[in-house]
């Protein structure tokens, strides 16, 4: 099991390969079907798929990744709230953004 702060740097290294693959455009975010119609968004690339969403579900923050399964159920949640580096909450909030922003 990974330390701590591998795990962040695992995360993080994640997140910021979202981000870069978000501002070019290489990845396209979808609304996730489902009760809300703001949100989730979730983006499948490859044999990933993830799930941005806000914790509350109301499209505050803090926002959160849920890491899914082939059949779409969450196996991991990256909360950012809960990292030591507080980076990351920025990194997340601007991935949100432009996640909601190529769903529309």
């Amino acid at each position: 099991m990974a330390s701590a702060p591998e795990a962040d740097a695992r995360f993080g290294a994640m997140i910021e390969c979202l981000l870069q693959l978000s501002r070019s455009g290489a990845i396209r975010w979808e609304r996730s079907s489902g009760e809300q119609a703001t949100e989730p968004f979730s983006v499948h690339a490859n044999e990933m798929a993830v799930r941005l969403r806000s914790r509350a579900g109301d499209g505050d923050q803090p926002y959160v990744l849920d890491i899914l399964n082939e059949d779409g159920i969450a196996v991991k949640t990256i909360d950012p709230s809960l990292s030591a580096t507080p980076l990351y909450l920025t990194k997340f909030s601007e991935l949100y953004l432009l996640a909601r922003r190529d769903a529309s």
